[in-house]
């Protein structure tokens, strides 16, 4: 036998190595998902249109199993521990090799010499340090459906009550005084009148989030009560999944699960289901635990079945990988029953052999811990070590397999469908052309719009007209910049106000530089924020466009479901899938419209609020003199060339204005205040006349952006094609007089079916190029 450190250096590379599968396995579930909303619709719309081959609902349930199978993959590759489900019959000894294994106690992991003592599925984990436990509770929905529903059925009481309330108040019949015919359905009668009378105990935790619970609490959410218990007491029946996570002894830090399986003679409860979803869904190899005896030497039907449902469950891992039989030696060295026992592990060895190609089995005394750890675990845990990596690939494979033949059987389909539709539209050659005919009549009528919007811009922009948004929002600005000067005595109230607070006063006099600095400063960020708006309008008006634009398309076609100018967006998406590619590009193009302009306040007006200044330097010298002190400077913004064309109108305007906005030093707060508010009067009036004609720009700019997307999307050649693709699958909505009926509307129809099938072929091709 391997070393243990060995084993656990194996068993954790090999989970590593599942991690390596869990994108392979994410792009096949995305692409199956894909593939079943097309194909629902293909087949709905193939069905109506009478182009359906026979076999689609088959194909509908190969396609559910597939998605299931790609499912318990994706939980296989995503487990971070080895998982060993473990099956008996009850009085096998189930529950006490799972304390001996786990080194937990009775009260955590009951025995019963009767019956099974919980439906409950658990899942104990080894880990190092404290233990922990987590207990998952049913909703009301999945109780009766676990639950309620299978017993009633095997009771014979009909649908399960729809409500908890309903339930409370529902009466059955008594154990007492039943006739001969009840006596069949009584067990499972019984088990429901004891929820029942129970719900007291359990009701109030349906529907709760999961709950750790001290482990020396747990027997009840786990188990049936002991004869000594309150016997109404019961929460066990609201509990869907106990975790357990705790060191197994002499296991070391192993990753390694137990998962207990519902017990087979739990009655009505639909165990086969659960049972099949465990092995499926949580299980890398299963423990078969069997007590053999003198009555049962031989492999009972009951011991058959969960073999035979592994077989089924394993999901192309080999079944000798996959099951590992337990015989549990009950009797003490030197009984003279011993010798039962042993025959019955000769004759049982012989059957697992025979079954499928030979079961790996080994006998031990479940009561033994040493024995357990020696006999069972370390064969185990080296079985798995060696063989989990082939396990996995097997798993994969099988998967891999199934979703290749339902690929085909899919494409064999989707095909014939694409086959059908192409041969009856060939049938249908006066309904192409008619298609054809009305798409270039609505690209006239989209064109007569787009030039009418165009045109009104253009006309607005001949006649010097500055766009209105911009205009309201420049003029608003200036208007505030002054009602601040002029009214609010630069912000302070009034004039007087203003000289009178004190720290500008003693700020002025004590240094006179630093003050008139600041103030500037000042100036120019009140100018900066009034007029920060303007970007927001120039926004607003492009917005405006691209919805003025997108109203015509929704008004002509109503192919999209949004509105405003987000819509154009999604009519390029939808003229991109459906080849309208000219389409496509122009309102990409439009789309671009706003970032392609960039911010105006930047170009324009900053240059003109940078002139709100002074200067330190001398002015420039009088004609035959010396430079006179306290005159202005001027710094041209512009010297490394123009920003944006249509700004230089501006720039040659600004520098016409320099020596009545920037200043020197004023020498009292009163000469201060009067150069601010001239800097700032002067500089306003300078922004606003620019700002103006930069709207002016806009709306040229706005009607030249019309006029393109007029002529990109009704005027170049071929354009009339690409309303054809985009109208086809829409034909009968677009036009119901022409498509409504007859083979109109087959032509559409067949339309709609064809861009589906051809859909439904791209995705099913993703399966492949998946793996």
């Amino acid at each position: 036998m391997a070393t243990d450190d060995l084993i656990e250096q194996k068993i954790d590379a090999a989970l590593l190595g599942r991690q390596t599968w869990r994108p392979v396995v994410r792009r096949i579930s995305a692409a199956l998902d894909d593939i079943g909303a097309g194909f629902v619709e293909l087949a709905q719309q193939a069905g109506n249109a009478g182009v359906l081959p026979d076999g689609a609902g088959e194909l509908r349930q190969m396609l559910d199993d597939v998605r299931q199978r790609v499912a318990v993959i994706d939980r296989r590759v995503h487990r971070d521990s080895l998982n060993l489900g473990v099956v008996g019959l009850t009085k096998a000894g189930k529950s006490t090799l799972l304390r001996a294994i786990t080194g937990l106690r009775e009260d955590v992991i009951p025995s019963s010499d009767y019956s099974s003592t919980t439906a409950a599925v658990s899942r104990i984990f080894n880990r190092p340090g404290a233990a922990e436990t987590r207990v998952t509770f049913h909703t009301w929905h999945s109780f009766r459906s676990n639950y309620l529903a299978p017993l009633h059925v095997k009771a014979g009481e009909g649908a399960a009550p729809g409500t908890l309330e309903e339930f409370i108040g529902r009466k059955y019949k008594p154990g007492a005084g039943l006739g001969s015919e009840d006596v069949p359905h009584e067990r499972f009668r019984r088990k429901i009148r004891i929820a029942q009378e129970s719900v007291a105990s359990w009701r109030g935790e349906l529907g709760s989030q999961s709950q750790q619970i001290p482990i020396t609490h747990l027997r009840p959410y786990v188990s049936y009560p002991r004869k000594d218990d309150p016997q109404h007491h019961r929460p066990y029946h609201a509990v869907r999944e106990v975790h357990i996570w705790k060191e197994f002894p002499a296991l070391g830090s192993t990753r390694i699960g137990l998962v207990d399986l519902p017990g087979t003679n739990e009655a009505g409860l639909d165990v086969d289901r659960h049972f099949a979803e465990g092995l499926r869904n949580d299980v890398d190899l299963l423990l078969l635990v069997k007590k053999p005896d003198s009555n049962s030497a031989q492999m009972t039907e009951a011991d058959w079945e969960p073999l035979n449902q592994a077989r089924a469950a394993c999901a192309g891992v080999r079944l000798e990988d996959f099951v590992f039989g337990v015989l549990n030696n009950h009797y003490p060295p030197g009984d003279e029953n011993r010798r039962y026992f042993d025959n019955a592990v000769a004759a049982l060895g012989r059957e697992f052999a025979a079954f499928g190609d030979g079961i790996r089995h080994t006998a031990v005394s479940a009561n033994d811990k040493n024995d357990v750890r020696r006999q069972l675990m370390a064969p185990v845990l080296e079985h798995l070590a060696d063989r989990i990596s082939h396990m996995d690939h097997d798993a994969l494979g099988h998967v891999r397999t199934e979703v290749l033949a339902f690929q085909d059987q899919l494409t064999a389909f989707t095909r014939e469908v694409l086959e059908r539709a192409t041969t009856v539209l060939h049938g249908l050659p006066d309904e192409k052309r008619l298609l054809l005919e009305l798409a270039d009549a609505k690209c006239n009528q989209i064109g007569e719009h787009l030039q009418e919007l165009a045109e009104s811009l253009a006309g607005a922009a001949d006649q010097g007209v500055p766009d209105p948004r911009m205009a309201d929002a420049v003029t608003r600005a200036a208007g505030e910049v002054r009602r601040w000067v002029r009214e609010k005595g630069l912000g302070s109230g009034t004039r007087e106000q203003w000289l009178k607070q004190p720290a500008r006063g003693v700020h002025f006099k004590q240094k006179p530089l630093e003050a008139t600095e600041y103030e500037y400063s000042r100036m120019r960020s009140k100018v900066t924020e009034a007029f920060g708006g303007i970007d927001a309008s120039l926004h607003a008006a492009t917005e405006q466009l691209r919805a003025d634009i997108a109203a015509v398309f929704q008004a002509e076609l109503g192919l999209v479901s949004t509105t405003g100018p987000s819509a154009t967006a999604d009519w390029q998406k939808l003229a991109a899938s459906r080849q309208a590619h000219r389409l496509a590009h122009a309102f990409g193009e439009l789309g671009q419209l706003r970032k392609e302009y960039g911010s105006v306040l930047l170009r324009v007006g900053r240059p003109i609020i940078q002139r709100i200044n002074f200067t330190r330097r001398t002015p420039p010298p009088a004609q035959g003199g010396k430079p006179a002190a306290g005159s202005a400077t001027w710094q041209d913004p512009f010297a490394d060339g123009a920003v944006f064309v249509a700004a230089e109108a501006v720039r040659v305007a600004a520098d016409t204005v320099v020596s009545h906005v920037t200043r020197g030093v004023p020498k009292t707060a009163d000469e201060l205040y009067s150069d601010l508010t001239q800097a700032v009067e002067q500089a306003v009036d300078e922004i606003e006349k620019a700002l103006l004609a930069e709207a002016a720009s806009v709306s040229i700019v706005l009607a030249a952006a019309a006029t393109q997307f007029w002529d990109e999307a009704t005027l170049k050649r071929y354009v009339t094609r690409d309303y054809e693709n985009l109208c086809g699958p829409d034909a009968q909505r677009i036009w119901p007089a022409e498509f409504g009926a007859g083979s109109a509307a087959l032509s559409a129809a067949l339309s709609k079916v064809t861009e589906l099938a051809q859909a439904v072929l791209a995705s099913t091709a993703d399966l492949a190029a998946g793996w």
